[in-house]
């Protein structure tokens, strides 16, 4: 799995869980104009390690009309793993944080990416 590649084995993780130190392995070196995407912090430097180029993007709700949040600030991905037939799991990585958190969304309410990851 992508996540035991770069050092986060690949354990299912309850939500609050992390997969601790690994979040600058998947977010993407790019920037606009010189300002890089991912705000600089030593704990949490942006390599791309993995190849993934995780972009910060935020989530939606779409609950209350389609509205985004965070989109500078977190990167929120679904997993391919669902925790019952309304609910699914998300990792998530945050531009202060060297982590990727665990999250459980509701599948018609909650907006995240979806990232085709298949092993080489």
């Amino acid at each position: 799995s992508l996540a035991k590649s770069i050092g986060a084995g690949d354990k299912d993780y309850a939500v609050g869980e992390t997969f601790p130190g690994v979040a600058g392995k998947l977010k993407s070196k790019a920037s606009i104009n010189d300002v890089k995407l991912w705000e600089f912090w030593p704990e949490s430097e942006a390599t791309d390690e993995a190849g993934f180029a995780a972009l910060p993007s935020g989530y939606a709700t779409i609950a209350t009309g389609h509205r985004f949040y965070c989109v500078t600030e977190y990167a929120v991905f679904w997993t391919s793993t669902e925790y019952d037939s309304k609910q699914a799991w998300y990792r998530f990585i945050t531009d202060k944080g060297p982590d990727i958190y665990a999250g459980l969304g509701d599948k018609t309410s909650f907006g995240a990416s979806v990232r085709c990851v298949r092993a080489i």
